[in-house]
């Protein structure tokens, strides 16, 4: 494990990022979400940077046998990721 400190851009209304349906860095997101099965994904979880570059803090309640996704970013549900 190593951590990686990231300065987020305060400025940004996390709230309305996680309800917006455009961002690609959010669809990426959703789809690490799913496939790594993540049981934690909250709003105050996405860090975006400066940079317009968004980050994810996990705390590693992920790779279940069991299906446990819970995640913040339901706005793709039943449509293709692409």
């Amino acid at each position: 494990m190593c951590q990686l400190w990231i300065e987020s851009d305060e400025t940004v209304d996390v709230i309305a990022l996680a309800r917006s349906h455009d961002n690609a860095a959010l669809r990426c997101m959703a789809v690490f979400d799913a496939v790594v099965n993540n049981a934690d994904r909250k709003i105050g979880h996405l860090l975006p940077d400066r940079d317009g570059n968004l980050f994810g803090c996990d705390h590693g309640v992920c790779f279940s046998e069991d299906y446990k996704l819970r995640t913040v970013l339901w706005q793709w549900r039943g449509r293709k990721l692409r």
